[in-house]
């Protein structure tokens, strides 16, 4: 065997090693412990075994389990349904084949969320189904402490055997706020529970939590850190946050049509449903969806007025109808539909929606997205195209005046399903002025922007997907008239000459500030507010004396800021806060700029957290160091992926032993820290407490050593990586 054989095996086993000694619950694992055999057997005769899981039959031909048992619940292989000893052959037990394994689409493999996949079997059991819990009352709450029932043939310690019989056990409901102290990323789509020395473990994953109040199915076996420790509960994906979900797919596989059409003289053919009879969700909501031949590009999703929100399944049949009832409460809603290949439906598709009886939106042409409205007491909007609403009145902020010598230019931008591909430049005058990272969907954009008058400038936007903005918009407004408005499609990118107007009144010259004479150096600071202008300060600070100046205090918002500081030689740094925590760029674009002595030092764009740091000297227009004289300047810039709290780093120098150690990481995003280090050999070493580095493509890490980079690496390593920096003197 080579050494680089043996090498490569070392290496294999110190990382599993480190793995399975991590010291944080940074990832799930699968996971009966302190209870007994089911007595008497057979009791639960919806339990369903795998190879390595469970789960549960909710419907004749429909299994519940969970999305991380992919791996032992595939299409093709086959379930055992009322098994109780697997030991014993002459059980009387049901072998049924999975005709289709259905993760549900939120399942997120890093987070364990949404850990729900449904089983259509190819045959009906004839074992009774168990109940799905959908929260309605009279079903209570699942409040703290409340007795469930998890049940398995997993292990019955922590890295212990399995068990033959199944076992069933009886915990206590763990509210999520007290659960995620102990996780950090419990979700309402999680449930908890836990009692001393009861839990349920390895083996019993995809498994059922059944409330002992009502017999409803409640849980999932989902994940936790290890088996019955003290302080962490177990894991459930919570049944009825998907219920709707799991209704939606027991109905479109029954075998038998469980929805006969109704005689109709209309041209389309709706299904009977019972009427919704409950008090507070009266309002019958069908959804009927024929799809194209590509029925996986085909989802769908309303949201109230107060943010919940309802997701389509996973469409799979070519050209089947599909239909859903919903019961509804008096409330508003909107109702997008997507196609993820942005084509729309081809064929006879459509979709249609009725409304407690009445027929108020049918589409069957759209391109990547379509959107309506709809209520209790108001008509819905019927257009493929997505309402334009105005923007929120706490959200306008009144324009302000450009100076005498400026010209003002509006931009208007509607975003479209994908507006993370919208973005713009104006290039012209002293600095471009770029768009922000625009994040929210359907959603409207303005910001006003001071021009100089005797410059000409070019409007540029452009679309990443080549599609521009569909059903979207973009709109200029220059000195209160439309220059430019395009709905739609412009491709990859559209351009607009944005020429000098004449001014009302002859230009006079702006009053300029006078050159720094003593001190000598000019710094001037221009600071375009957001829509929360007082979040918004800055200091300055004298490195060699510690002198501060500090801003002053910004109350207009979206508005325009100039000022000129006359600063002694040295170096200094620049400070930019955000006391909220998002820096300059939420709903207006906040942006900011530095000159020193003529220069442009940065151009921002506001794309901070809480602060953002510039060190700069009269003779350089790159960030000065702060060790001149002092030591050595390392720089370590990180950007953390999803899981920032597993990072950690430090640096040893190697005579003297003496540590520097990283802060805590708290947050996924950038993070840039100067270091001053004395002459000499030290060893930098970045920590992934999982073992598995920085996730790409979100983590990468460089290091800048007196100006030059000595190490720039997308994080893709284990447990642990060192580099060696500095030199013997």
């Amino acid at each position: 065997m080579t050494m680089s054989c043996l090498q490569t095996i070392a290496a294999l086993i110190a990382l599993l090693l480190y793995a399975d000694a991590r010291s944080t619950p940074d990832r799930p694992e699968e996971k009966i412990v302190g209870g007994k055999d089911v007595d008497p057997p057979f009791k639960y005769e919806f339990m369903v075994k795998g190879n390595g899981c469970g789960a549960s039959l909710v419907s004749p031909n429909v299994v519940l389990s969970a999305a991380h048992c992919a791996g032992v619940f595939n299409e093709g292989s086959y379930v055992e349904i009322g098994r109780h000893n697997i030991l014993n052959s002459t059980e009387n037990f049901e072998r049924i084949r999975i005709k289709q394994a259905i993760p549900h689409h939120n399942y997120n493999t890093s987070t364990t969320n949404f850990d729900y996949m449904m089983l259509v079997l190819d045959q009906a059991s004839t074992r009774t189904p168990i109940e799905l819990d959908n929260g309605e009352a009279p079903v209570p709450s699942l409040t703290q402490g409340s007795d469930v029932t998890a049940i398995g043939w997993g292990r019955t310690s922590s890295g212990g055997s399995t068990s033959n019989i199944l076992q069933e056990v009886t915990v206590g409901v763990v509210e999520n706020n007290e659960c995620n102290e102990a996780y950090g990323y419990i979700t309402d789509a999680m449930l908890c529970a836990a009692r001393l020395g009861k839990d349920s473990c390895q083996g019993d994953s995809g498994g059922p939590l059944v409330d002992d109040a009502t017999g409803k199915l409640v849980g999932v076996v989902s994940f936790g850190r290890g088996c019955a420790l003290p302080d962490y509960p177990g894991v459930y994906a919570k049944v009825r946050h998907a219920h709707a979900w799991m209704e939606g797919i027991i109905h479109n596989n029954a075998l038998e049509p469980t929805i006969s059409p109704a005689p109709s003289d209309s041209p389309t053919d709706y299904p009977t449903y019972s009427a919704c009879d409950d008090v507070e969700n009266h309002n019958t909501l069908i959804i009927e969806v024929l799809t194209d031949d590509y029925p996986e590009e085909t989802n769908w999703v309303f949201v109230n007025q107060k943010g919940d929100e309802t997701e389509s399944e996973s469409y799979t049949k070519t050209n089947h109808k599909y239909s859903h009832q919903f019961c509804l409460p008096d409330i508003f809603y909107t109702f997008t539909l997507y196609d993820s290949y942005k084509d729309g439906f081809s064929g006879d598709a459509y979709l249609s929606l009725t409304y407690n009886g009445a027929l108020i939106w049918k589409i069957d042409e759209f391109r990547r997205a379509a959107r309506t409205e709809f209520g209790p007491t108001a008509a819905p909007t019927t257009s493929s195209l997505p309402t334009i609403s105005p923007v929120p009145s706490t959200g306008a902020p009144t324009l302000t005046v450009c100076g005498n010598n400026e010209n003002t230019l509006i931009v208007d931008i509607m975003t479209d399903q994908d507006p993370e591909e919208t973005s713009w430049i104006i290039t012209g005058g002293d600095n471009p002025i770029k768009s922000t990272i625009y994040t929210d969907a359907y959603t409207l954009h303005s910001l006003q922007i001071c021009l100089q008058n005797n410059v000409s400038y070019q409007f540029i936007i452009t679309d990443t997907y080549g599609d521009g903005i569909i059903d979207g918009f973009y709109r200029l407004t220059y000195n209160g008239g439309i220059i430019k408005e395009i709905y739609g499609d412009f491709g990859y990118s559209d351009e607009v000459d944005v020429a000098p107007l004449p001014l009302s009144e002859p230009p006079t010259s702006s009053p300029t500030e006078a050159p720094c004479d003593d001190p000598p150096n000019t710094l001037i600071i221009d600071v375009h507010t957001d829509y929360y202008a007082s979040e918004t300060s800055w200091v300055i600070e004298e490195l060699f004396t510690g002198i501060e100046i500090k801003s002053p205090t910004y109350n207009e918002n979206n508005n325009r800021y100039k000022q000129q500081i006359c600063l002694p030689d040295g170096d200094h740094r620049f400070t930019m806060y955000d006391s909220f925590g998002d820096g300059m760029n939420f709903f207006y674009d906040g942006l900011y700029s530095l000159t020193y002595n003529g220069i442009v030092i940065i151009d921002s764009n506001g794309q901070f957290d809480k602060e953002e740091v510039t060190v700069f000297n009269q003779e350089s227009t790159q960030p000065a160091s702060r060790c001149d004289g002092r030591g050595n300047t390392l720089i370590v810039d990180l950007v953390t992926d999803t899981y920032a709290h597993e990072t950690k780093w430090d640096i040893v120098q190697t005579r003297t032993g003496q540590v520097i150690n990283s802060p805590d990481t708290i947050n996924s995003s950038y993070h840039s820290y100067e270091l001053c280090i004395p002459d000499g050999i030290h060893t930098f070493t970045i920590y992934d407490t999982f073992g598995d580095g920085l996730e790409s493509p979100l983590g990468s890490y460089s290091l800048t050593y007196n100006g030059e980079i000595i190490k720039e690496y997308d994080g893709t390593f284990f447990a642990a990586e060192s580099t060696v920096i500095g030199a013997l003197n």
